[in-house]
């Protein structure tokens, strides 16, 4: 089974091959002298270094699992686009992976007595956050960091990537930092493997990315 994973994190952008014996990677950081912009929009060399460097491996790939947010808007446009492409070319169906649930399953032990709020920065002090209790998301939206506690109790734990101050000011909140959490590419292809055991697949045409613009935060006069 050869996969061809897209993730278009603007911190931890990648391109990465399963070939069922190990996971090949590049990272988008390794071209960042080679283009002004973003992380995400390395991506293209990302993939051309895996299918220069892997031809006979890359040629046999049978899904493309692609993250469809939420996230930047710019980079979630660069990595789905990637993948539908390749998609086409190779006809050939797409995994997509979201933000939320890949951040959840990175979470190394997971209590059943506890609430996990996954917070992912939107144009701050605004967070996409995602609810989940015992492997369900129960709720997802938009909201200002400030308002957390209209959300969450005593038993929720934060998960998220925040500086010191901020920590600082929300100490009250137990908290697990993202960059702890287990690493992004193994747990993205744990969970393309789990999609491809079940059937979970989409055809190019359907993938769409997780904007959440159907969440918006209503300022007061």
């Amino acid at each position: 089974m050869n996969l061809l994973l897209i993730n278009s994190g603007d911190e931890n952008a990648f391109a990465a091959l399963y070939n069922s014996k190990e996971l090949l990677i590049s990272y988008s950081s390794e071209f960042k002298n080679e283009t002004s912009g973003k992380l995400p929009d390395n991506l293209i060399n990302c993939i051309e270094k895996l299918s220069a460097n892997n031809r006979e491996e890359f040629d046999k790939i049978e899904a493309i699992a692609v993250t469809i947010g939420p996230g930047s808007f710019t980079g979630l446009r660069v990595g789905i686009a990637l993948a539908k492409g390749i998609a086409s070319a190779f006809n050939i169906q797409l995994i997509p992976v979201s933000n939320f649930e890949l951040t959840y399953n990175k979470i190394s032990s997971v209590s059943e007595e506890h609430k996990y709020c996954i917070l992912i920065p939107a144009k701050l002090p605004e967070y996409y956050y995602s609810i989940w209790s015992n492997g369900i998301e129960e709720n997802k939206g938009c909201i200002e960091f400030g308002n957390l506690s209209s959300i969450s109790d005593e038993n929720t734990t934060i998960v998220a990537n925040f500086d010191n101050e901020t920590m600082v000011k929300h100490s009250y909140f137990d908290y697990i930092k993202s960059e702890n959490l287990a690493d992004e590419a193994e747990t993205m292809l744990k969970l393309s493997l789990n999609s491809l055991t079940k059937g979970n697949l989409k055809d190019p045409a359907d993938i769409e990315p997780l904007y959440m613009k159907d969440f918006v935060i209503m300022k007061q006069k």
